[in-house]
C-alpha cells in the first residue's frame, strides 16, 4: 500500500491536501470518506499511496482491498483481503435466507469499525468499477452505518462511464456523508516536464512538454510509459518526431513489450491469462517451468517496470493496461488454450472455485462438461458466502453451458434450476423465481420423475407472505404441475403431500371456492403435524396462514401464526420468526386488537430491519400506515410511504405495486385529499382488484353522487361475492356508496357480509385500512332504513375509535351521521 514510484507527486498537491485533510478528521475520531475518480493511468493508486505513506508515518493502519477485472474473481474478494490484513477470515455457511447477506455486510463492517475503534485506519478499497455486488453492498452499509471511530475510507474508481447499479448507490450514500469526491485530470506541460524528466533523466523543452500533454492528455501512467520508452530508446526527440509516433498508451506498451525476451513475452502471456495479480506457484505450474526459471524470465519485465512484485512470491502488472494490451496481441486460439491449462492447475488448490469456473468459461466449447460443472461448483462458494448476484450469474452460466454438453442428462439441468430458484426465494426476486420453476417443471415432467415435479411446484410458496399468483390469476403451469403431483403420489402421509396441499391453496387461492382452498391448507396442516417434524410444521404454519385468509379464520390465523411464533423461536428460525410475527401482526389488526398489533409490530420491525427482509419489510410498512393516517400521525406516514417506495424500486414482487396504491390511498384518505383518492382509483379501475365500490364510495364520501352512479353503470354491478382477503374493504366501500346512492338492495347485501365481523377492521389483508367495521355496519343500516340501528352501531364505532385512538376515523363518522341524521 505505501510502495511509491520513483518519481514525484506533481500536480495534485491540492488532491492530497485534501486527503491529509481528512485524515485529520479521522484522527479526531469523526469516520471520514473519499472518492478519487478518473480515467485509467490517470493516477487514482498512486495518490492512495501517497496518502498510505503519509498515514504509516503517523502511526495509522492502512487496509487495502483491491477489486480485480478477472471474472474469476470471487465474490467479496476485497473484503477477503482486508479481513486478512486484520489476521482474520471471511466467514461463509450459515442459514440462508434474505438476511443472510445482510448478516454477513454487518459483520464485515463491524470488523472494520471494531479496527477503527482501536486505531486509526486508513481503508483503500480500489478499482469498485470492477467490484461485485455483494462487495459493494458491504461498503454502502459502512457507509451508511459507521459514525464513530478513526477512519478514514478511500475508494477509486473510473469516472466513465458513469457508476450504475450497485456502484451508483455507493455514490449516492458517499455523496449523503459529504464525501470529499476528488475527479483527477490530466497534468499540465509543467508537471508533465516534471514526471519525464524524472523518469527518462532528460528533461523536456516547453514544447516537447506541451507536445507530450497533448498526445497523453496529461495522463501520468501514459507519461511514465512514454518517458521509459525514450529512455531506453535514448532519445526523446527522435521517438516525437518520428515516422510513425505512438499516439496511444497500447502503442507505446506495444513498444516497450516488443522489447523484452522472447521467453520473458512469453512467459507474461500466461501471467496475463491468471488475472492482473499472479502467483510464482500458479505461473510456474501453467508454464510448466521450474520457479527458479520463471523468476530469470520475470527479471526483464520487473527491469521495465511493466511487472512488479507484490508480496512474497506474488506479481502483478504495472496497471491494468499492461495486462490488456499483452492479452490483445494474443490469439484466441491460444488464449483459450492457456485457459484450460491455468483451470486444470487451478482445480487442484482449494478456494480457487471461481476462478477455475472462469477459466474453464474461456476455453471454449470442448469443455462445457467442466465449465459447467466448475460454475456449479463457485456458485455453492458464494451462496456459502451470501453472495446472491454471484451465485445467479454463476449458476446462470452453469445452465448456459450445460445446455451445450451432450452428456449432461435432465437431472443434471433440473438441480442447477432447483439451485437457481433457492438463490431467488431468498433475494425476493419472484418474478424470476416463477420462471425457474416453471424450467424446473419442463424438466420433471421430461424426467418422469414425480418426486421431482413435486419439489419443483411448491417452489413458490416458501418465505411468502401474500398469496403466490397476483389478484384473480394463477400460475396455469405450476398448478397443473401441482394437481398431477398430488395424483401421483402415494397417498399416505409424507413430506411432499403435505407441501404439496399446501401449496395448492396458495397457488389456488383465486380460482377455487374459500371452501375448497381452505380444506387443501387444513389438510397439509394436519398431515404435518401427524408427520411429527417441527421444521415442516412451522413451514406448514406459515403457508396455511396466506392459503387460508379471509375474514372468518381471522382468529384461527392468529392462533396458527402464534403456534409458528413459538416453532420458530424453539428451531431459531429467524426468518420464519419475522414471517409468523408478520402475519400474527396482520391477523390482530383485522380484528381489531390495535394494543396487541402494537406489540407484535414492536417485535417484528427491528428484526426485519436487523435481517434485512425486504418482502416482510413491505408488509409492516403498508400495514402500519393506514394506521399512522387514522391515527393523524401524517409526517410519519409520508416518512414510511417514502420507504415502501424505495424498497419497492429494488424488489421484483407482482404484488409490490398493489401495496404502494393501498399506502398512496391512505395518505389521499387521511389527508383529507378524498377526490384525488377517488381519481386514482379510476386508474386501478382496468387492474385486478375490484375497486369498484371503494371508488363509488370515494365519490360518495365528497358529494359526487351523480360521478359514484357512473362508476356502478360503467364497470358493472358491485359484486360482493368473493371471499378472500380483499373481501372486507369491498363490503364496507359497498355499505357507503349504498347510503351514498340510496341502495338499499345493496345496502342489504352489505350488511349481511360485514354483520359476522362488527369487532373487526374494514381492510384490505395487510393493506387499507379505512375504520372499524361497525361505522359501515351503520351506514348499511341506514341506507336500508333501520335508523336505530345505524345509531347502535355507530355508537359502538364510535367506542372503538377512540379505544384505538383514531381521532381521523372518528372525525370522518361523525360527519356521516351528521349527514345522514343517525
Amino acid at each position: 500500500a505505501v510502495t511509491l514510484p520513483p518519481w514525484p507527486l506533481v500536480g495534485r498537491d491540492r488532491q492530497l491536501a485534501t486527503l491529509l485533510e481528512a485524515w485529520a478528521r479521522a484522527e479526531s475520531g469523526v469516520p471520514a470518506f473519499a472518492a478519487l475518480t478518473g480515467e485509467p493511468g490517470i493516477g487514482k493508486s498512486r495518490l492512495a499511496a501517497e496518502l498510505a505513506g503519509h498515514v504509516v508515518g503517523r502511526g495509522g493502519r492502512v487496509l487495502v482491498g483491491r477489486c480485480s477485472q478477472d471474472d474469476g474473481a470471487p465474490a467479496l474478494w476485497p473484503w477477503q483481503q482486508v479481513l486478512e490484513q486484520l489476521g482474520e477470515e471471511l466467514e461463509e455457511g450459515g442459514e440462508e435466507d434474505e438476511g443472510a447477506e445482510f448478516r454477513v455486510r454487518e459483520g464485515l463492517t463491524r470488523r472494520v469499525a471494531d479496527a477503527a475503534a482501536a486505531e486509526p485506519v486508513l481503508l483503500v478499497l480500489e478499482d469498485l468499477h470492477w467490484a461485485d455486488v455483494a462487495s459493494l453492498r458491504v461498503l454502502r452499509m459502512l457507509v451508511d452505518t459507521v459514525t464513530t471511530g478513526r477512519l478514514l475510507v478511500v475508494s477509486t474508481w473510473r469516472a466513465h462511464p458513469e457508476p450504475t447499479g450497485a456502484l451508483a448507490d455507493v455514490a449516492e450514500s458517499l455523496a449523503r456523508r459529504h464525501v470529499d469526491r476528488l475527479e483527477l485530470t490530466g497534468l499540465g506541460a509543467t508537471d508533465v516536464a516534471a514526471v519525464v524528466g524524472a523518469v527518462a533523466s532528460v528533461v523536456p523543452d516547453d514544447d516537447q512538454s506541451q507536445r507530450l500533454a497533448d498526445r497523453t492528455d496529461g495522463n501520468p501512467f501514459f507519461l511514465v510509459e512514454y518517458a521509459r520508452l525514450a529512455r531506453d530508446g535514448g532519445d526523446l526527440t527522435a521517438l516525437l518526431e518520428g515516422a510513425d509516433p505512438p499516439t496511444a498508451v497500447t502503442d507505446v506498451l506495444s513498444r516497450r513489450l516488443a522489447r523484452l525476451p522472447d521467453d520473458t513475452r512469453a512467459l507474461l502471456r500466461w501471467a496475463a491469462v491468471l488475472g492482473r495479480r499472479f502467483s510464482l506457484a500458479d505461473l510456474a505450474a501453467v508454464a510448466e517451468l521450474h520457479e527458479d526459471d520463471v523468476l530469470d524470465r520475470l527479471d526483464p519485465g520487473i527491469d521495465a517496470g511493466l511487472v512488479r512484485e507484490a508480496g512474497a512470491d506474488g506479481f502483478t502488472f504495472a496497471h491494468a493496461l499492461v495486462r490488456d494490451t499483452v492479452t490483445a496481441a494474443t490469439s484466441s486460439a491460444r488464449t483459450a488454450r492457456a485457459h484450460a491449462r491455468a483451470a486444470e492447475v487451478l482445480e487442484s488448490r482449494p478456494g480457487r472455485e471461481s476462478e477455475v469456473a472462469q477459466h474453464w468459461r474461456a476455453a471454449g466449447p470442448v469443455y462445457v462438461a467442466r465449465a459447467w460443472r466448475a460454475a456449479a461448483a463457485a456458485a455453492a462458494v458464494a451462496r456459502r458466502r451470501h453472495a446472491s448476484d454471484a451465485a445467479v450469474e454463476l449458476l446462470t452460466a452453469a445452465l448456459d453451458a450445460v445446455a451445450l454438453d451432450a452428456d449432461a442428462g435432465p437431472e443434471d439441468r433440473y438441480e442447477l434450476l432447483m439451485e437457481l430458484a433457492e438463490v431467488y426465494r431468498w433475494t425476493g426476486d419472484r418474478l424470476s423465481l416463477v420462471e425457474v420453476v416453471e424450467a424446473a417443471i419442463g424438466v420433471a415432467d421430461e424426467v418422469g420423475d414425480v418426486e421431482l415435479l413435486a419439489r419443483a411446484g411448491t417452489g413458490l410458496t416458501r418465505g411468502a407472505l401474500w398469496q403466490s399468483p397476483r389478484h384473480g390469476d394463477q400460475h396455469v403451469v405450476i398448478v397443473d404441475a401441482l394437481r398431477r403431483a398430488l395424483a401421483r403420489l402415494p397417498e399416505e402421509d409424507s413430506t411432499l403431500r403435505s407441501r404439496v396441499l399446501l401449496a395448492m391453496s396458495t397457488e389456488l387461492y383465486y380460482v377455487v371456492t374459500a371452501e375448497e382452498r381452505e380444506a387443501l391448507a387444513d389438510a397439509g396442516l394436519e398431515m404435518a403435524r401427524r408427520l411429527g417434524d417441527a421444521e415442516l410444521l412451522l413451514e406448514a404454519c406459515e403457508v396455511w396462514v396466506v392459503g387460508a385468509w379471509r375474514p372468518v379464520t381471522t382468529q384461527r390465523r392468529v392462533e396458527v401464526a402464534e403456534e409458528g411464533v413459538r416453532l420458530a423461536r424453539e428451531l431459531g428460525r429467524e426468518r420464519s420468526y419475522v414471517v409468523c410475527l408478520t402475519l400474527l401482526a396482520v391477523a390482530l389488526g383485522e380484528l381489531g386488537e390495535r394494543a396487541r398489533q402494537r406489540e407484535v409490530l414492536a417485535l417484528a420491525f427491528p428484526e426485519a430491519r436487523r435481517l434485512h427482509l425486504p418482502y416482510a419489510l413491505l408488509v409492516l410498512e403498508t400495514m402500519q400506515i393506514p394506521w399512522l393516517g387514522m391515527e393523524g400521525r401524517l409526517t410519519e406516514l409520508k416518512d414510511a410511504l417514502d420507504r415502501v417506495v424505495e424498497m419497492t424500486a429494488t424488489m421484483r414482487l407482482p404484488q409490490a405495486e398493489d401495496g404502494v396504491t393501498g399506502a398512496v390511498g391512505s395518505l389521499l384518505l387521511w389527508e383529507n385529499r378524498v377526490d384525488e383518492l377517488a381519481d386514482l382509483l379510476t386508474v386501478t379501475a382496468e387492474g385486478p382488484l375490484p375497486t369498484t365500490a371503494l371508488q363509488a364510495a370515494m365519490y360518495c364520501r365528497i358529494g359526487r353522487v351523480d360521478r359514484a352512479r357512473a362508476v356502478v353503470a360503467e364497470q358493472g354491478p358491485i359484486d360482493l361475492s368473493a371471499d378472500n382477503w380483499f373481501s372486507m374493504l369491498n363490503w364496507g366501500s359497498a355499505a357507503e356508496a349504498a347510503a351514498g346512492l340510496g341502495d338499499r338492495a345493496l345496502a342489504a347485501r352489505a350488511y349481511e357480509r360485514l354483520a359476522p365481523f362488527a369487532h373487526h377492521t374494514c381492510v384490505a389483508g395487510s393493506g387499507l385500512c379505512i375504520g372499524p367495521v361497525t361505522a359501515f355496519l351503520a351506514l348499511a343500516a341506514w341506507a336500508a332504513g333501520e335508523t336505530e340501528l345505524a345509531t347502535r352501531h355507530a355508537d359502538r364505532a364510535e367506542a372503538q375509535c377512540a379505544e384505538w385512538g383514531v381521532p381521523l376515523a372518528a372525525r370522518w363518522l361523525q360527519e356521516q351521521r351528521q349527514r345522514y341524521g343517525f
